[in-house]
């Protein structure tokens, strides 16, 4: 842990302090230790520019070091009656959008942002337009289809949610609105009253 403190301090361009245990004497500078030569050098070497790893290393500690203020954890009860699934009440009989992800034969595996995804059969017309990825219209029957099969005691569940196909999703092709012209304007405008 020594070692990476006194790595920080060199590559911030800080004198290191030094403990030494030898008190060994420069036979060329009288009087001064060979530490403090060393430390004289490495001054030089602090005006110069840092390189990519000093660079990237700083940054790194400093990403490390500064504080961030965390979250106060929220209770499952706030979490819950945030979400977007509590905010659409009773699934059963609503409209909802979906994306094709999969097709098997005449089986389009619908995504639609719930738990599980639904399996509906591609109907006969414009059956072309079913293509993976694109929008389809679904009304939900049940979002998790589960029963007890064989006379189990417990619920098994199919991992599929139960919907009906309505259609392709179409986005709205905006008409043009008709253009007001000088002539309508004015036969629409109140005649003024003496």
């Amino acid at each position: 842990m020594a070692h990476m403190a006194a790595l920080r301090c060199v590559l911030r361009g800080r004198r290191v302090p030094t403990i030494s245990c030898s008190c060994r004497y420069d036979s060329s500078v009288s009087g001064e230790r060979s530490s403090d030569v060393k430390a004289e050098g490495s001054e030089d070497a602090m005006g110069k520019k840092k390189g990519g790893f000093a660079e990237a290393f700083l940054k790194f500690q400093d990403m490390v070091t500064r504080e961030t203020v965390p979250e106060p954890p929220q209770r499952f009860s706030t979490l819950l009656r945030n979400s977007k699934w509590i905010d659409l009440g009773d699934p059963e009989g609503r409209i909802v959008i979906g994306r094709i992800f999969h097709i098997i034969e005449d089986d389009l595996y619908i995504d639609f942002g719930g738990k599980f995804h639904c399996v509906c059969r591609r109907p006969a017309k414009n059956s072309g337009g079913y293509i993976r990825g694109a929008r389809v219209r679904l009304r939900l029957n049940d979002m998790e289809m589960s029963s007890r099969f064989l006379g189990a005691e417990k619920d098994l569940t199919l991992l599929e949610a139960d919907a009906t196909l309505l259609g392709l999703h179409r986005t709205g092709e905006k008409k043009p609105k008709p253009q007001v012209t000088a002539d309508r304007m004015e036969a629409t405008k109140p005649e003024a009253q003496p």
